[in-house]
């Protein structure tokens, strides 16, 4: 169990019987329980968010993994060399397509 031995555990529930004393035990252990539970379903609701935010993204797409046109055509954005070619900044000062 997690590497540590009968000993080592009997140790461990020694002193956490020290710091806490028998009566507050209990108390300690349904707080523990509550907190591991609210963060499993935090993590959960996530998850599930993540997934409908992927699949609002595919059916936007149309098709899994798709990539969307670029808005002033088809341009070349690595060159043969693999580097990938500069932005140059069109006359509005936002970044066009790569120069060649």
């Amino acid at each position: 169990m997690f590497g540590i031995g009968s000993q080592e555990l009997l140790i461990l529930f020694l002193v956490v019987l020290l710091l806490f004393g028998a009566d507050r035990i209990p108390e300690v252990a349904r707080a523990l329980g509550k907190s591991i539970r609210d963060f499993k379903r935090a993590a959960g609701e996530i998850e599930t968010e993540i997934q409908q935010v992927a699949q609002q993204k595919e059916s936007l797409l149309g098709k899994k993994g798709g990539k969307r046109p670029h808005p002033k055509g088809p341009a070349e954005d690595i060159r043969e060399s693999g580097e990938p070619a500069p932005e140059v900044p069109d006359r509005e000062g936002g970044k066009g397509p790569p120069a060649d």
